[in-house]
């Protein structure tokens, strides 16, 4: 399992990157007929952000989990060093900003944007669903891509 790394002068959405690559080894092998990889864009480059995609990366890899679109995965313990995300939340972005593989075996790789999420942000989806925290996000403006940002306004006001 390996995380590759750009950084934000090497593309064209001028974000920092992060992607992938094994997690889908039982695909590439054949022995399934589908696969996910994970990728990021973030503001800046985070070397606690590499870091703990490669671990679930891996963790996810050596237990077969596949993830799916708008799925939260609750850690339940700080994610990133430092910082309070207890979760991630995985998409499968309509711009495709890493298209999907197909490979010769037959074989398709999906890769989902991944970002880490607040418990209340965990909670809110819970009692709400995930569209809703989605639709919370667009109407604060919330840039998920910023792994320093803060817990989304409507949520602090809601758990003080």
């Amino acid at each position: 399992m390996s995380l590759h790394e750009w950084n934000a002068s090497s593309n064209r959405m001028g974000v920092h990157f992060y992607a992938t690559y094994g997690m889908s080894l039982a695909a590439l092998r054949g022995s399934v007929s589908h696969g996910v990889e994970l990728y990021s864009g973030v503001d800046q480059k985070s070397d606690e952000l590499r870091d703990a995609m490669a671990a679930l990366a891996s963790n996810a890899r050596d237990s077969g989990t596949i993830f799916r679109d708008c799925e939260i995965l609750d850690a339940q313990a700080a994610v990133i060093p430092g910082r309070t995300f207890t979760g991630w939340i995985f998409f499968d972005r309509s711009d495709q900003v890493l298209p999907d593989l197909a490979l010769s075996n037959g074989c398709h790789i999906k890769y989902l944007d991944i970002a880490p999420v607040f418990p209340e942000e965990v909670e809110y989806s819970r009692a709400n669903g995930v569209d809703a925290l989605l639709e919370l996000w667009n109407s604060e403006g919330t840039e998920v891509w910023v792994h320093t940002r803060p817990v989304p306004h409507a949520l602090v006001s809601e758990h003080p």
